[in-house]
């Protein structure tokens, strides 16, 4: 009796092991159109991401080895003798994720150079060299989940950089725009020429509203071009003084000409009345 239940049971139980491998073959057909799709969309996603970020003027060699990554995968997944392996179709995505970090972090880069700021905070600037590179070695190792964790780390170094030097840098122009306001002042020229040193005022007060507001960059921009025009303010105040002074001169001049004009022909005509 035992023998038959068992063979009973092993019947029933094959009998449900077909039943349920044709439901997961059903499942699976079914759910595979949608599998395929959401990984179309993670990988146009991730892509157009990096793309954005400017990763082809970047690293147009690993940008192309990451379509060549999604176009094999997407080979594999459109044969339908093929089970999804979703650690594998994972790859061109991390890859794709790997990039837009990269992007964004040689951009910051291109600013601390671009605007001489290296020196600044040169240790920060070193350590996200170093972790770029190691960034691009673990991408060429199809490391690119590692990669991009580097690519992170040096995107944060750089923009470290950058804040300590727009810091020090906004400082330093708003010295030197207090300076050349002060200088402007000086030579009454808020009042010699009110217009241009007004012009020259509203964008030192934004300079200090950025400032306080923590908008370095902007702030160092700003007190940069309100001194050149404090500078240029002052120059019109001394052009414009100067004139004054050569006219008031001319006049003198003019004047003393005609009283000793005046006073000559005033000798002559009492000359001819002795006479």
């Amino acid at each position: 009796t035992a023998r038959r239940g068992s063979a009973a049971e092993l019947k029933a139980a094959a009998g449900m092991y077909a039943s349920a491998a044709d439901a997961y073959d059903e499942i699976t057909r079914k759910s595979r159109p949608r599998y395929i799709q959401d990984w179309e969309d993670a990988v146009r996603r991730e892509r157009a991401a990096a793309v954005d970020a400017g990763i082809a003027g970047i690293a147009p060699d690993h940008l192309r080895s990451a379509d060549q990554s999604a176009d094999e995968t997407r080979r594999l997944l459109a044969a339908a003798d093929y089970i999804p392996d979703s650690e594998a179709a994972a790859v061109p995505v991390d890859m794709y994720r790997a990039l837009k970090p990269r992007a964004d972090a040689a951009k910051a880069r291109q600013e601390i150079i671009i605007n001489s700021l290296g020196a600044y905070d040169a240790a920060n600037l070193n350590a996200g060299d170093e972790r770029i590179s190691a960034a691009i070695a673990e991408y060429e190792a199809w490391n690119p989940k590692v990669s991009r964790d580097r690519a992170n780390e040096a995107l944060a170094r750089y923009n470290e950089a950058l804040m300590s030097a727009w810091t020090a840098l906004a400082r330093e122009k708003q010295l030197e725009a207090s300076r050349e306001r002060e200088a402007a002042l000086a030579v009454k020229a808020n009042i010699a020429v009110r217009d241009e040193f007004n012009g020259a005022d509203r964008i030192y007060q934004q300079a200090a509203r950025d400032f306080s507001a923590r908008t370095f960059k902007e702030a160092a921009e700003l007190y940069g071009q309100s001194a050149a025009l404090f500078i240029a303010a002052a120059r019109s105040a001394e052009d414009k003084r100067r004139r004054a002074e050569e006219a008031i001169g001319a006049a003198k001049q003019k004047t003393a000409e005609s009283t000793a004009l005046a006073t000559s022909m005033g000798l002559i005509i009492e000359e001819g009345q002795d006479e």
